[in-house]
C-alpha cells in the first residue's frame, strides 16, 4: 500500500468508510424492519429508524471530514493539485460504473415491491442498502481505475 497517490486514499477512505457504515447499520435495520412489518415492533421504533439513518450519515460525514483533512495535511502537496484529465477519466468511469450498479439495483427493487408484500419501512432500508452499494461500488472502482493506471 506504499505509493498511493491522494486521489487513490482518497477514493480507498471513502469506500471503507461507506462499507463500514452500512456494515454496521444495515443487517441490523433489515432485521428490525421484517420485525416491524410482521407487526413486533411497534411505532416508536419506527421514529428511531429515521434517527439512526440520519445519525448514520451524519456519521458518515464526520469520518469522511476528518479522513480526509488528516489526509490532505499528510499530503499537502498532492491535494493541492488540480484534477488532470486523466483524474476527470477515471471520475466518469467510476460513476458510470457505481451509478450503473445503483440503477440496477433500484430497478430490481422495485420489481421486488411490485411482487411482494413489503413493509414501507423495509423498502426503505432496501433502497438505503442499494444506495449504499452503489456509493460503495464507485470508489472501489475509482481506486481500481487509478491502481490499474487507466
Amino acid at each position: 500500500m506504499k505509493n498511493l497517490s491522494f486521489r487513490e486514499l482518497s477514493a480507498l477512505g471513502s469506500a471503507l468508510a461507506i462499507a463500514f457504515c452500512a456494515y454496521s447499520y444495515l443487517p441490523a435495520a433489515l432485521w428490525l424492519s421484517e420485525e416491524y412489518s410482521e407487526g413486533t415492533v411497534h411505532g416508536l421504533e419506527r421514529v428511531e429508524f429515521v434517527y439512526t439513518a440520519l445519525g448514520l450519515v451524519a456519521f458518515l460525514a464526520g469520518i469522511q471530514i476528518v479522513y480526509h483533512v488528516i489526509l490532505a495535511i499528510l499530503m499537502r502537496s498532492e491535494a493541492n493539485e488540480p484534477a488532470d484529465e486523466r483524474d476527470r477519466v477515471i471520475g466518469m468511469k467510476a460513476t458510470r460504473i457505481g451509478y450503473g450498479v445503483m440503477v440496477t439495483g433500484i430497478v430490481l427493487l422495485a420489481g421486488h415491491l411490485l411482487t411482494e408484500d413489503v413493509s414501507g419501512l423495509l423498502a426503505a432500508q432496501y433502497l438505503l442498502l442499494v444506495l449504499f452499494i452503489g456509493e460503495a461500488i464507485r470508489y472501489f472502482a475509482q481506486f481500481l481505475l487509478y491502481r490499474l493506471s487507466i
